[in-house]
């Protein structure tokens, strides 16, 4: 992982255009609507004095020169926070490129590029190698912020040499390295199409963001994979130059600034499926590269989420990654379209195919795990893995597949967070408890802790220091209070009343009473009192920007900014391997097995099983701009990478079969019996929602008992109370409430979740 920070400057008598903004409406693909859509609201949102009527694109006057030496001195001074900002996200190493680019103007030698970024080395068996890096040949200039697990690739098989199946080829080491040497491997073919490097990284997987500076054709790349998960945000004036960036920086507002309205303001890159944004340095013009991507529109959904950029209102809401192609990805094997059509099914037995696809999805579950641990060195140094522990369906199957396909010696961190007022702090202060057993299994004792934000340290309710807690502070200077799971068999956990403790306590049971080596789990519970989060709140805001800021999600955002701070101090418990740098997330099942049981029931009450695939292709299509891009700021910025099993592109190839979906999108016969094999929403809740995920996780090896299977799902700003303490804020005044950055106030539906 790294933090990327690009600067691209140009003259006053110079403007950066887009290549598609003179077409018409009529001559445009979807992927160009979308960019020039997408760039419009992107230089909208600078719009100042030093712009005529007519937008970026007054005459020339000394008003007009005035303003844009004071953009070009705001642009690098943006920049500079920018590369002080991205240090966090890689704290191995940090450097940065820079060249003076050739241009047709008066002004060549003012067109200058610079490329920086910070190095978390979590594959290099050797030192960090700093980034930017040249590729082999020199011809490339490269910044990357991802994980390439695997590839995939067409072969004949050995039986019937006319009959091609997919194979992948494993990424071994540092894949920073080979996607050098594929750039220029790919570059050096003589083909008729142009080249772009989306032809380098084709059938790739794993996600990523990357810059890429072609030193030969003078022209910057730039993209993120299909799904977008990585972040990559972008602030631009057409008259002075562009910064791209793995973060949102902010300026103080000047005077001027304040008085004519002009504010540098970031915005999310969209991934459009994969593609290639482009920039040719001696045309400054922006475009897409030439990428062939199949994308179809999508009109089922009955209105626009809160958040939803607003370009993509002046658009169709196109569906990049659908959920009814034949594409493959190696692991998922078998296609099921003679899978019988059964027309139900009762609710105490399921029925042998069921059970078939529920094991097959175990087996592709624990493979894609054991790929994505696997990404990593495996020397003395290897950074130790986390998970996201909130004790749900989610985290747990992830928790189980991790003791099964890891080996014996290794820890595994099981990181919980929740949220407390005053008002909690009072009542749950000296409590200790003894919770019930499940299947058998005495559950460990709890004892409260607390943090004192008075004396900034870590004191239990009886004022005697415990050994298994640690003291974490954050980046305001404030410090949050972890419970740490010992070696023994003892755990110190923490009785509150956020409703995914106890949760978690009887995950963490089971999974000890289900390990070969019980004492592997460390479980860290990471507490977050109210004064803490008063403290954090800039940089919290920051860290979420620029997604919504509203109480609701940076209610989100904190859970994982701060389930990310107690990982960064789990290493003082974390045995041989060194911090826990790798946090496995469970975000994606809920969208690919319907497990939002507000808004999925209300569709598939409203709409039937058609209505209900149309939504999570919706939400697989939407999780660029609703969590990945929040989530992934809010954990780099302590140094921490994401990992995402339920969206690996191999699981999403794998519903797709399942699905069954006709090559014609238009063909929505036995759509209903087709969703049956994933979820069935006529059923109660724990039961109907991710029918399929949790009858997997009932199935060896993960052998989960069905009373853990069957947990209803808990949002998690509301299972760790986090909604409820920033809400309490707000009401009270104690927090002035924070503007959106994204979009105008708008109404918001009363089937949004």
């Amino acid at each position: 992982m790294c933090g990327i920070s690009v600067l691209v400057s140009w003259s006053s008598s110079d403007r950066l255009l887009c290549r598609y903004e003179q077409l018409a409406g009529d001559k445009l693909a979807a992927r160009s609507a979308s960019v020039r859509a997408w760039w419009r609201q992107v230089t909208r949102q600078g719009t100042s004095s030093c712009a005529g009527s007519e937008g970026y694109y007054p005459e020339k006057n000394s008003n007009t020169e005035t303003c844009s030496n004071r953009l070009g001195d705001d642009l690098k001074t943006l920049w500079t926070k920018c590369c002080e900002r991205i240090r966090n996200r890689g704290p191995d190493a940090y450097a940065a490129y820079t060249e003076s680019l050739s241009g047709r103007s008066q002004g060549e030698t003012a067109r200058k590029l610079r490329i920086a970024a910070s190095t978390l080395a979590i594959r290099s068996p050797t030192p960090a190698s700093k980034q930017p890096v040249l590729s082999p040949s020199g011809r490339f200039v490269v910044a990357y912020n991802g994980e390439l697990y695997a590839r995939a690739f067409k072969a004949s098989t050995d039986a019937q040499p006319s009959t091609t199946e997919t194979r992948e080829e494993v990424i071994q080491g540092n894949d920073l390295e080979w996607l050098a040497r594929e750039l220029d491997c790919s570059a050096s073919e003589e083909t008729d199409a142009p080249w772009h490097p989306g032809v380098a990284l084709a059938g790739c997987i794993g996600p990523f963001a990357l810059v890429i500076w072609d030193r030969k054709q003078r022209q910057l790349y730039f993209a993120r994979d299909p799904l977008g998960r990585r972040s990559l945000v972008m602030a631009i004036h057409p008259s002075v130059g562009l910064v791209l960036c793995s973060v949102a920086a902010s300026l103080p507002a000047s005077e001027v600034a304040a008085k004519h309205g002009s504010e540098w303001r970031f915005v999310e890159v969209p991934p459009l499926g994969g593609q290639w944004f482009v920039i040719d340095a001696l045309k400054l013009e922006l475009g897409l590269a030439a990428d062939q991507v199949v994308c179809t529109p999508h009109t089922g959904c009955a209105y626009r989420p809160r958040g939803m950029p607003v370009w993509l209102e002046e658009v169709p809401a196109w569906i990049w990654v659908p959920l009814h192609a034949r594409e493959s990805h190696g692991l998922a094997a078998g296609t099921h379209d003679s899978l019988p059509k059964d027309a139900g099914c009762e609710h105490e037995t399921d029925t042998r195919w069921r059970l078939e696809l529920a094991t097959e999805l175990t087996h592709l579950l624990c493979r894609i795990v054991k790929r994505q641990a696997s990404a990593r060195r495996q020397d003395a140094l290897r950074p130790a893995l986390g998970v996201l522990f909130s004790g749900g369906i989610d985290s747990l199957v992830i928790a189980r597949a991790l003791d099964v396909v890891l080996p014996l010696d290794e820890c595994i961190h099981l990181v919980h967070v929740s949220f407390h007022s005053a008002d909690d702090t009072v009542a749950c202060a000296g409590a200790a408890v003894a919770l019930n057993s499940v299947d058998g299994a005495e559950r460990p004792t709890c004892t409260a802790h607390w943090l004192d934000p008075g004396r900034h340290g870590l004191y239990p309710a009886s004022e005697s220091h415990s050994a298994s807690q640690s003291a974490l502070p954050t980046s305001s200077g404030s410090c949050l209070m972890t419970a740490a799971a010992s070696s023994q068999d003892e755990h110190v956990l923490v009785n509150d009343p956020a409703p995914d403790t106890l949760q978690a306590q009887r995950a963490l049971a089971f999974l000890k009473t289900q390990s070969v080596r019980p004492e592997r789990y460390r479980f860290h519970h990471v507490r977050v009192p109210a004064a803490a989060v008063e403290r954090d709140r800039v940089r919290l805001v920051s860290a979420v920007a620029p997604a919504e800021t509203t109480p609701m999600d940076i209610a989100l955002g904190a859970c994982i900014w701060y389930a990310a701070a107690g990982a960064a101090g789990a290493h003082l418990d974390s045995g041989p391997s060194g911090p826990v740098r790798i946090l496995f997330s469970g975000l994606g099942a809920d969208e690919l097995f319907a497990g939002y049981k507000g808004r999925h029931r209300s569709r598939f009450r409203q709409g039937g099983s058609d209505a209900l695939f149309r939504e999570l292709e919706t939400d697989v299509n939407q999780l660029w701009w609703r969590n990945l891009g929040r989530d992934d700021r809010c954990a780099a910025d302590h140094g921490c990478e994401l990992r995402h099993p339920f969206l690996d592109e191999a699981l999403i190839e794998w519903v797709r079969r399942v699905l069954g979906r006709r090559n014609n999108p238009a063909d929505e016969a036995s759509s209903c019996l087709a969703m049956e094999r994933i979820c069935d929403l006529s059923l109660p809740d724990g039961v109907g929602d991710k029918r399929i995920l949790r009858l997997a996780a009932t199935m060896p090896p993960l052998s989960i008992p069905e009373a853990l299977a069957q947990t209803p799902k808990r949002a998690m700003q509301f299972g760790s109370r986090a909604s409820a303490v920033l809400e309490r804020q707000q009401r009270t005044g104690r927090t002035k409430p924070t503007a959106k950055t994204n979009a105008p106030q708008r109404k918001t539906h009363p089937l949004e979740s």
